[in-house]
């Protein structure tokens, strides 16, 4: 599962905004990644555990009265309601995850922080920058323990992919597991500002290499597949009940030797962008799948003593990856109605 830490500062009344423009950006983009937050889309957006009280402390909390005075000062009346804002807010703080559950530790506390690049200037309210850090620090510890994890960043702008971080832990707080403090912390954090951020090669290849279930094959296959086609539409596609099994036996799973080729050419099939030979699979007639006439394809993997072959079915309502094998012992597996594994991910890319 990919991990989303939005930045507290993002939920704070007026954030790091000082003019309307971007005061507006920065609520839409709240917007985008409370929508993030549903059930259907293979990714957990988070939240500080103690987001809601440290913003009302600062007297930056997200009530009703607050959104009023923003929308006025900020001029965003032909926009926004109170009340639409109180919700996407509100959507955010009800249904994230809170780090003390998802996290078995974060950073408490930080010294000698740098970020290459460097955060933008005169970041205001300045109450919230070492917050910000102390979030981006998480996500790095995260980061460097193997987890896949992102920044949800709130900054002015589209921002920087990632950010070089160096730091000294200087305190910790643990939740299921514990690491020492004090011990300085080296690593690049991904920044996302919305979850196209994520459609590249290596976002695609991080998530599949510590895949766990087919939702997670689905997300890595979507992200590469739009990367490679950003402005066109991507095939619906599903992953099929046998297609895990298949990646494990063939050293096609997380890091073995023919994942980064399973998953660029299923990728590039879902971006109708793909370079190899695509053949109909059955002799002497190609397969046809009785409970909802998709037929049967083929496609090369690798040459030579293990020639695996992706073998996937297609209709006219999208494609369902279901057999990766070795030439000679090919066989589709036919699965079932209702059997494969989609997720709405292809709606929001």
């Amino acid at each position: 599962m990919k991990r989303l830490y939005i930045d507290t500062a993002l939920l704070a009344i007026p954030g790091y905004a000082i003019e309307p423009e971007a005061a507006q950006q920065l609520v839409d983009r709240v917007g985008h990644f409370a929508g993030l937050t549903s059930p259907s889309l293979p990714i957990d957006p988070v939240i500080s555990q103690d987001a809601e009280d440290l913003l009302w402390a600062n007297n930056l909390g997200a009530g009703y009265d607050e959104f009023r005075q923003f929308i006025e000062v900020m001029e965003l009346q032909r926009f926004y309601t109170p009340d639409d804002l109180l919700r996407s807010y509100q959507v955010i703080f009800d249904r994230a995850g809170k780090s003390s559950e998802v996290m078995p530790y974060e950073a408490d506390s930080t010294s000698n922080f740098c970020a290459t690049p460097e955060f933008p200037g005169n970041l205001s309210p300045s109450n919230m920058v070492s917050e910000t850090q102390r979030i981006m620090c998480s996500v790095g510890l995260m980061r460097s323990a193997g987890h896949s994890w992102s920044f949800g960043s709130g900054f002015v702008g589209n921002g920087f992919a990632s950010y070089d971080i160096s730091t000294v832990v200087d305190a910790v707080r643990s939740y299921s597991d514990t690491r020492e403090s004090a011990s300085p912390l080296v690593v690049n954090v991904p920044s996302v500002t919305n979850l196209l951020d994520l459609a590249s090669p290596e976002a695609a290849a991080e998530i599949w290499l510590v895949a766990e279930t087919s939702e997670d094959i689905h997300f890595a296959i979507a992200l590469a597949a739009k990367a490679l086609n950003p402005h066109g539409v991507l095939k619906p596609f599903k992953i099929g009940p046998e297609f895990i099994g298949d990646l494990k036996e063939c050293e096609a799973w997380r890091d073995g030797n023919h994942a980064s080729v399973c998953r660029t050419v299923c990728a590039q099939i879902v971006a109708g962008m793909c370079n190899r030979k695509i053949k109909p699979f059955g002799r002497p007639h190609q397969e046809m799948r009785g409970f909802d006439g998709s037929r049967g394809w083929r496609v090369h993997l690798t040459k030579g003593h293990s020639a695996l072959r992706l073998l996937f079915w297609q209709n006219d309502d999208g494609i369902e990856f279901g057999t990766v094998g070795v030439k000679h012992e090919l066989f589709l597996a036919v699965g079932a109605a209702g059997a494969a594994f989609e997720t709405d991910v292809i709606s929001v890319l």
